[in-house]
């Protein structure tokens, strides 16, 4: 195990060290060609540039890193400035480390150590010449593992290369090297050491599928003590300043239901004048309808009159239309009874009639 940290540090060494020569090499080559296209630009005003342009990059620089290495993780606390943070990430990385070398030692094969979890896949019985294999893992088992371990273990280890590239920037100081650093340097160790012993323990004692899932389960659950470290540092803040958050909640709650209390007594005066005013337009409205209904009926019964008097007005009419065609048959038949009278002297006024025939007296039959 030794050589196994080694070559983790070597690496996370060797990262720092090629991104540092590759920044170099980068700025370099730029600042050649700036210098030739922006030469005429005066030193002072450059300085100041370029002390603006640096505090907002250590900014987001402290940003980047605080988001790398996780906000709901006790590797955080490493870049605070409490000492007491830093020992509680330095025995949470150890607690990790410890946990996961437990798994390292179980699954190494010597017969003489009683620590070892190794089985033997291979059984001999006594009463048969063959030996069986009992390993039933397959090749798709294997690969449901590496899928599990990589999807799991990769953000962590992809995270921690960043914070080293982070490291390697010139523009920072020492402090915030070492920093970077040593919180790269975590993610890379814990992740890597997590699958190394996964891996190293399954060959070990996983004969099934199932035992192969399950061995890796716990070990991701032992990556993931961090966050719920996280979390009970939480829970132990928030219980010292519980009470006082609490009583300041209560505050606050009697505040806001005194005032709502008030509100609502404004809002049951309005309500109440409001009924009021509904109540009065409500018995104009009647007022108002009694007399449209006591209209309509006054025009209802003049109707009523206006229909029986134009009845009597057709009864009559009728009736002095029978006594007119009764008055031009007698007409008729009294013409026909009586000729008309014409004279003799003068034949040239046709049937032109005598006074004495306009003057007679007609018959009248009531």
């Amino acid at each position: 195990m030794p050589i196994f940290g080694i070559l983790i540090l070597g690496f996370t060494l060797t990262v720092v060290i090629v991104s540092s020569y590759y920044e170099r090499y980068y700025n370099h080559k730029y600042s050649h060609e700036g210098d030739g296209q922006d030469g005429h630009l005066e030193a002072d005003d450059a300085a100041d540039r370029q002390s603006i342009t640096e505090i907002s990059i250590f900014e987001k620089d402290e940003q980047y890193a605080l988001e790398s290495i996780g906000e709901d993780s006790v590797y955080s606390y490493i870049f605070s400035e409490n000492k007491f943070s830093w020992l509680v990430t330095l025995f949470v990385v150890i607690l990790q480390t410890g946990a996961l070398l437990y798994f390292v030692d179980a699954a190494i094969r010597e017969p003489e150590n009683e620590t070892s979890d190794w089985i033997y896949s291979w059984k001999c019985p006594r009463d048969n010449l063959e030996c069986m294999n009992e390993n039933d893992v397959s090749d798709l088992g294997w690969v449901i593992f590496y899928f599990l371990m990589l999807a799991h273990v990769s953000k962590d280890f992809i995270n921690g290369l960043k914070l080293t590239v982070l490291c390697s920037k010139r523009r920072h100081g020492r402090y915030a090297m070492i920093k970077y650093f040593c919180g790269g340097f975590i993610l890379i160790w814990i992740s890597s050491l997590a699958m190394f012993s996964s891996v190293l323990y399954n060959k070990a004692i996983a004969r099934s599928e199932t035992e192969l899932i399950e061995n890796a389960v716990i070990v991701l659950f032992v990556c993931d003590v961090d966050e719920f470290s996280h979390m009970a540092v939480r829970a132990v803040k928030s219980l010292r300043t519980g009470t006082r958050e609490a009583s300041d909640e209560i505050a606050t709650l009697s505040a806001a239901v005194e005032k709502m209390s008030a509100d609502f007594c404004k809002l049951q005066k309005k309500m109440k004048v409001r009924d009021e005013e509904m109540e009065f337009l409500s018995e104009e409205r009647d007022e108002e309808l009694k007399l449209v209904q006591k209209q309509y009926e006054e025009m209802k019964m003049c109707l009523r009159k206006k229909d029986e008097e134009l009845k009597k007005v057709l009864q009559s009419n009728v009736q002095l239309e029978l006594r007119m065609k009764s008055l031009e048959g007698r007409v008729m038949l009294w013409i026909q009874s009586h000729p008309v009278e014409r004279p003799i002297d003068n034949p040239d006024l046709g049937d032109y009639e005598t006074p004495s025939a306009r003057c007679v007296d007609l018959p009248y039959e009531d």
